[in-house]
């Protein structure tokens, strides 16, 4: 990936809200060099190519298929085919509206030893990923760049899995984890 020169970081946070929320976190000696959030909104990702049009054949089946129980006269087995109705809103709309509410929750913190990944909500959820050198790292470049991580004990993946999602400073961020990844980190 390349950088434009005058694209950089913005510094770690060293009061504030960001800071206050990181900060127990964090082992002994162990310094927070970034605080990011993904963009807000509905995102398209490259697996929704396939999943809409599946999801929107899957609604119209249980759609056909509850209408023809219904209007045969078998009201209460109409009711088998509710459940695959919402399955199916789901695969085709709901789920852009269900990440984009879970990314409205999530922030991201990058420190000198690891990756780590808070999702606020009824059950908050922190994901810390060591970077190692041998933490896999792989990058979706663009205007909002995605990051995934998978340590070498291969637990997480980028796609779908743990990493930065839509981040503005992706290039950055990468080049940052790289650094850290080999020792050069600030």
């Amino acid at each position: 990936m390349t950088l434009p020169a005058d694209r950089r970081l913005r510094p770690p946070p060293r009061h504030g809200e960001e800071a206050t929320l990181w900060a127990p976190v964090l082992a002994s000696g162990e310094r927070l060099l970034w605080t990011g959030r993904p963009a807000r909104g509905l995102k398209w990702r490259g697996q929704d190519w396939f999943l809409v049009p599946f999801g929107l054949m899957f609604l119209a089946f249980a759609l056909v298929w509850t209408g023809l129980a219904w209007f045969g006269g078998a009201s209460f087995l109409s009711l088998w085919g509710v459940p695959f109705i919402l399955v199916g809103f789901q695969m085709a709309v709901g789920r852009f509206f269900s990440d984009a509410r879970r990314r409205a929750r999530t922030r991201y913190a990058l420190s000198d030893r690891r990756a780590l990944i808070l999702e606020d909500g009824r059950r908050p959820r922190l994901v810390s990923i060591p970077i190692l050198p041998a933490t896999e790292i792989k990058a979706q470049p663009g205007p909002l760049t995605t990051i995934g991580l998978r340590s070498a004990a291969g637990e997480a993946d980028g796609e779908g899995g743990q990493g930065f999602e839509f981040i503005e400073e992706g290039e950055s961020v990468y080049r940052l984890i790289l650094d850290i990844q080999q020792g050069r980190a600030l």
